[in-house]
Order: structure tokens, then sequence, then C-alpha cells
């Protein structure tokens, strides 16, 4: 359970920017407040991940012959934004999530995407790397000229129908996790004294819309 508020904690009265109504404003400062802002922004990248890839499969299917390259931009989108959930300050851990033997391999897939061929150099499939040697004949002789040589593969990255499976299973976990922390969270918020006094006055006033708002801000902890 979140520890009591202190006094120093507490902030009360303020004016509601919208209709300029009178409410109560509670800042929390524990750990959990600190894990719930990160399994948002968590939510929120895994949100748009999915976004990306949908947009890739509407995409290719109104466009015959869509450039590769819009492809690939919006598949690397969606490995990094995923990819930031497994990585500080949240650092997910995929055991905790994908049972399956086959979810952890597709989550290691995502993962070697991201460190060993979009945001890294790395030896992924993807890329094939070698040095020619071309010979040239010129008035001064033969010389070798020496190129780089790689093949970058453009498109989809992988099936677009289960990557999106994958990432709905996340969200699902998240969301859970999330609910857990607000459920309990929501206990210290309505067990709090100067929210029960708001709540009477907004009863006294009658059903007006005295005290309609009360805003929570949730502080990383110190």
């Amino acid at each position: 359970m979140p520890r009591k508020l202190s006094q120093e904690e507490r902030k009360v009265s303020f004016r509601h920017t919208i209709d300029k109504l009178d409410g109560l404003k509670l800042e929390f400062t524990d750990s959990q407040t600190d894990r719930l802002s990160n399994l948002f922004q968590a939510v929120d990248d895994i949100e748009r991940a999915s976004a990306c890839i949908k947009k890739v499969v509407s995409l290719q299917r109104a466009f015959k012959g869509l450039d590769d390259l819009v492809v690939s931009a919006l598949w690397q989108k969606a490995v990094m934004s995923y990819g930031r959930c497994f990585n500080r300050p949240i650092k997910l851990q995929a055991t905790s999530i994908y049972k399956s033997p086959e979810a952890l391999a597709f989550h290691q897939e995502i993962k070697d995407l991201r460190d060993k061929y979009i945001g890294h150099q790395g030896s992924h499939q993807r890329t094939a790397r070698g040095v020619v040697i071309i010979v040239r004949h010129s008035k001064k002789g033969y010389r070798p000229e020496f190129h780089g040589a790689g093949i970058g593969q453009m498109g989809n990255y992988l099936n677009p129908a289960q990557t999106l499976r994958h990432f709905k299973l996340l969200i699902a976990v998240l969301n859970a996790e999330m609910q857990s922390i607000t459920a309990s969270l929501g206990r210290v918020v309505m067990d709090e004294p100067m929210v029960l006094r708001w709540i009477v006055r907004r009863e006294k006033a009658n059903g007006s819309k005295l005290f309609d708002h009360i805003e929570l801000d949730l502080l990383p902890a110190d």
C-alpha cells in the first residue's frame, strides 16, 4: 500500500483553467506513482509502434508498388518504440511478459533488429557486408580499386499480423499492472481526509458544479 501523504506533499485550492471551478490538488511521490508514470509511457510507445505497423498495412493495400523506403521508415519507428520499453527507466523483462518460447523468440527478433541493424551496426542477417576489389587497366598500368559492398534489405521487417498480436499482448500485460496500481492508489485517494471533506462540501452544495474537479499529480520519487 502507498504511504500516507505528508502535509508537505498536499496542495489544496486551485482554479480549474477551463471552467474556473474550485478543486483539490494532491501530489504523490512514492514508488508506485513512479512506476505508473513509466507504464503510461510504455503503453504510449507500444500504441505508437502498433500504429506504425497498421499504417504500413493500410498503405500497402492502398498503393501498389509502395516505396520500400516508406515501409522501412515506419518499421524502424515501430521497432525503436518497442525497444524503449525494455530499457531504462521502465526496463521491462521479456520473460515476465511472454511465456511461450515462440513469443520470446519473436521478442528476440525485434530486439536484434534494434540492436544489430537499426540502432547499431552489427551482424544482422538483413545486411550483407563485404569488400569488392576491381582491377582496372589504365595508361599507367593495372591498379586495384576497393569498394564496400552491402545489401540492405528493405520493406517489411517481420510479419505485420504477428507483430501486431505481439504488441497487443504486451499492452494487455501493461494495462493489467496499471489497473492494479491505480486500484491501490485509488484507495489512498479516497481515504485522504481532504478528499473526503471536498466530497462533503460538494454534496452540501446540493448538486451544484462546485468541487467537481480533483487533480492528482503523479511525481517521480526522489
